[in-house]
């Protein structure tokens, strides 16, 4: 990877939101934070999902996921399923 920072050490804080960039024999460091900050992780289900299959319906803008015995068609708004 190229080092466009021409730095020596880049350390991170805790949360990954701040890093700290400075050279050796060089007076100062620079402070960067991040320019995005995505978190996608979000839980919709407190279901097991152990061995579940899911796929995109492009066409009508909606998921598919199949479970041991059943298959639904859900909402990706509400996350309701609208057929089983």
């Amino acid at each position: 990877m190229y080092n466009f920072m021409q730095s020596a050490q880049l350390m991170f804080g805790s949360k990954v939101r701040y890093a700290i960039s400075y050279k050796q024999n060089q007076p100062g460091f620079q402070v960067y934070t991040r320019k995005f900050y995505h978190n996608f992780k979000v839980q919709i289900s407190s279901e097991n999902m152990e061995g579940a299959v899911g796929a995109n319906l492009k066409m009508s803008d909606n998921y598919i996921i199949a479970e041991q015995t059943k298959i639904s068609i859900v909402d990706p708004k509400t996350f309701e399923p609208k057929q089983t």
